[in-house]
């Protein structure tokens, strides 16, 4: 199944290639506004596909331009291209987010890449070999996977997760930067990304921020693109401009410099080895190779490693003892038991002082409450409701506060015919400022309650 999809993505895009690019100025077409983001262009050839746009403020058609396409897992296409705007302006990128790939179906988020980037190629002056993709979590998947399956993008930005399946191929024929949240519950698997790229020999660059799961700061973003422009000089896909080889070399530098000077070993290792990595064959760096190599041997780079794989151990165990903690609930087992755990890991993530202890603690919950949503989808897609609800029941007690997993229970409730609890579900979402009202007119699972009174009377008050 997954080489059928791959051989399709080969396919279409061989169709795209043979394509003329054309520019945003040629004879009966718009002119597309420079420096500010579109929030949503519509695909010429699909109606139901659309994107977000930046074209930077020079943008000139009279020659080819990079480009960066975004897939969000929540097809919010402006967002990744608001957080590359700035990098975008200033290294010359049109940015591309399409308003239509989620977290779902292949074949769908398939046909939303072709019409973007189909489109993008007939409105814009493309350059062919410059051509990237980014995403976050599940958008970072699909990135992935569409350039394993063949579409021609020279590199792929991933946050906040890697592969298809977390699995690393044997062989990778793109570059590949990668960035995770510290107390991101998916922080372990780019960590772990990072020496299987080694591995393999691929060109690669996996950073760490503060932060959970979610898309990284503008900075991070900034700095994805920079990594991109180096790649690309490496490549000879962009013509070498020494000075920013330079510039970027001392920020690199100074960012040595910053770990040394916090008394951070393992993070000055990290650093050391990927600029020495980054800028080989671009300048000089026999003195950081040296270094990096020197550092790999210390005793502090050792047990820093090695206090990152224990994380991940202890990670792993914390959620799979909480989930059957959670499980025995529903099996006449003790209850206190998932109390006090849940307990526990929520007063080590409330800590105020940042330590092991508490990211384990914040990416054990944020990692089960992620699960529970996934889980509750496959399950009710199987129609098996009871199941469904009782993981959507485990997302809320991690999160209570969050309107979301109330409204996602009241639509499996309405799916499962259960009045009383769809209602109860609503209204808390509401309660806690869910007035998305178009997005229940829009749920299908929501009809056998759109003549109920109380219903109404609910919808009402959300308007």
């Amino acid at each position: 199944m997954r080489s059928e999809r791959m051989l399709t993505i080969l396919l279409l895009w061989s169709a795209f290639s043979a394509v003329k690019p054309a520019t945003i100025e040629s004879a009966g077409q718009e002119i597309l506004p420079k420096g500010q983001l579109i929030d949503t262009v519509v695909c010429r050839a699909r109606q139901d596909q659309g994107y977000a746009l930046y074209l930077p403020s020079h943008y000139d058609p009279g020659r080819r331009w990079p480009v960066l396409y975004c897939f969000d897992p929540g097809a919010r296409g402006k967002v990744p291209v608001e957080l590359f705007r700035e990098a975008a302006e200033r290294y010359g990128y049109i940015l591309a987010g399409s308003n239509n790939s989620r977290n779902g179906p292949n074949g769908q988020n398939t046909e939303s890449m072709i019409a973007m980037t189909d489109d993008t190629r007939e409105r814009l002056s493309i350059d062919p070999a410059r051509c990237f993709a980014a995403g976050m979590s599940g958008g970072a998947r699909v990135a992935c996977g569409f350039a394993l399956g063949g579409a021609p993008f020279a590199g792929v930005v991933a946050f906040a997760a890697g592969f298809p399946g977390a699995q690393t191929p044997g062989k990778i024929p793109f570059f590949l930067f990668g960035a995770a949240g510290t107390d991101d519950f998916n922080y372990p698997e780019l960590r772990r990304l990072d020496g299987e790229l080694e591995k393999v020999g691929a060109t690669k660059r996996i950073v760490t921020f503060e932060g959970e799961h979610g898309w990284p700061p503008a900075s991070i973003c900034t700095q994805a693109i920079e990594w991109l422009e180096l790649q690309s000089m490496k490549a000879g896909a962009r013509e070498r401009d020494p000075e920013l080889i330079e510039a970027l070399f001392e920020k690199a530098a100074a960012a040595i410099r910053a770990a040394e000077a916090s008394h951070n070993p393992g993070e000055s290792y990290l650093l050391t080895k990927s600029a020495s990595e980054d800028f080989r064959g671009l300048r000089d760096v026999s003195a950081l190779a040296a270094r990096a190599a020197q550092m790999a041997d210390s005793r502090e780079v050792r047990r820093y490693l090695q206090d990152e794989r224990d994380q991940e151990e202890t990670q792993n165990r914390r959620q799979w003892e909480l989930l059957a903690r959670w499980n025995q609930r529903f099996d006449g087992e003790a209850v206190p038991s998932f109390a006090a755990l849940m307990s526990e890991l929520k007063r080590q993530s409330e800590a105020r002082a940042d330590s092991p202890v508490r990211r384990i603690a914040r990416r054990t919950l944020q990692g089960t409450y992620i699960h529970a949503h996934e889980q509750s989808r496959v399950l009710a897609e199987r129609k098996d409701f009871s199941a469904a609800v009782q993981m959507l029941q485990l997302a809320a007690s991690i999160h209570p506060e969050r309107q979301q997993v109330h409204f996602n229970l009241a639509a499996i409730y309405a799916r499962a015919k259960d009045r009383k609890n769809a209602l109860s579900a609503l209204k808390k979402a509401a309660s806690l400022g869910f007035h998305d009202v178009a997005a229940i007119e829009r749920d299908r699972s929501f009809d056998f309650l759109r003549a109920d009174p109380a219903f109404t009377k609910l919808l009402g008050g959300m308007k």
